[in-house]
């Protein structure tokens, strides 16, 4: 895994997930009927064993920590619950310079996620050699979104309002967030990840000239600072071609990619990346041998490429049968 992400030829493509851990296993789920999500996230212990399950069932090349990108939202001071069949919720959404006011300091909010370097110390310490270990970070922008919008959003409209009438307001925010992004992934690091992915999920929820503006010079700052030559980032964004011109210009080591987009084509585009994706993750659910195809094309496409991660275009949806994980995984480890 790390040798694809440092951009290396590999006798085959290591092979992961995003949200690989978590609500389509039955291990997970008989866990969830006796915690709420949260408590899952803050228990050390309840965390290792769910970051594990995937690993012990199907043989992955990377565990990725089992946590949510709105801990860092959390330990700034939001009142965040992530509700069954509807997603996160914030009780007390962002929306005032009151509310600037009263975030924590990031090294207050560092102080409420020593949960999470528990559980990655853990996790490493369970994890064999050949495993590779993941953290991740939610963008600025991304929990920006849920800590404005109160929960998801599919327009964000407060947030194009916000940056639109109070855009000093919304810079105080991206700022807080950004310190303690920079802060939280050093953190992961030192308790022994080997990689951070940053989820810039929502990127492509604004017109590109707002992003480049008003969103793009925190990310940089985020991902300037924490950049190391041997310790890798992984950026994942939903986005088009114009906005990966300007995210691709970014020192990450690696970009995610969501499906759609051409794997060959984004090589050309950037040569001295690593490339991750980019399987459709409705191929789940479909049979499974539309699924070996699907996985087989990509294989095809990326042979002898070095550099390369097999991965979705975004997380394992509930539904998926654990057989088709199993298969999945299994026809990338005898690709090559």
């Amino acid at each position: 895994m790390i040798s694809a992400l440092m951009g290396q030829r590999t006798p085959r493509p290591p092979v992961w997930f995003m949200r690989q851990a978590g609500r389509y296993m039955s291990e997970y789920r008989e866990l969830r009927k006796k915690h709420s999500f949260m408590e899952l996230c803050h228990e050390p212990d309840l965390a290792t064993e769910i970051t594990l399950q995937p690993i012990c069932s199907f043989d992955m090349d990377a565990a990725i920590f089992f946590c949510d990108i709105l801990v860092t939202a959390e330990a700034l001071g939001s009142q965040v619950d992530i509700i069954e069949k509807r997603g996160p919720v914030i009780a007390n959404p962002f929306r005032l310079s009151s509310d600037l006011d009263q975030l924590l300091s990031s090294e207050e909010a560092m102080g409420k996620l020593e949960y999470t370097s528990k559980a990655l110390r853990q996790i490493r310490g369970a994890l064999s050699e050949d495993k590779a270990l993941l953290g991740f970070v939610g963008a600025p922008l991304t929990v920006a979104s849920y800590m404005v919008e109160g929960g998801s959003s599919s327009s964000v409209p407060t947030v194009f309002r916000m940056i639109a009438e109070e855009p000093k307001l919304f810079q105080g925010l991206m700022e807080r967030l950004t310190d303690l992004s920079i802060l939280y992934i050093e953190s992961q690091r030192n308790a022994g990840v080997d990689a951070v992915q940053i989820f810039e999920s929502w990127a492509s929820l604004l017109p590109l000239p707002i992003y480049r503006e008003h969103v793009f010079p925190h990310l940089k700052r985020l991902v300037e600072a924490t950049h190391h030559p041997e310790k890798p980032l992984i950026l994942f964004a939903l986005a088009q071609q114009p906005l990966w011109d300007l995210l691709g210009t970014l020192p990450v080591h690696a970009l995610s990619l969501g499906h759609g987009l051409s794997l060959t084509g984004m090589r050309d585009r950037f040569p001295g990346k690593a490339l991750q994706g980019n399987l459709d993750s409705r191929f789940l659910l479909c049979e499974k041998e539309t699924l070996l195809k699907a996985a087989d094309d990509i294989l095809e496409e990326m042979s002898n490429q070095p550099g390369y991660i097999f991965n979705l275009g975004h997380g394992i949806t509930p539904p998926t049968p654990e057989d088709h994980i199993a298969a999945l995984v299994e026809r990338v480890r005898q690709f090559g």
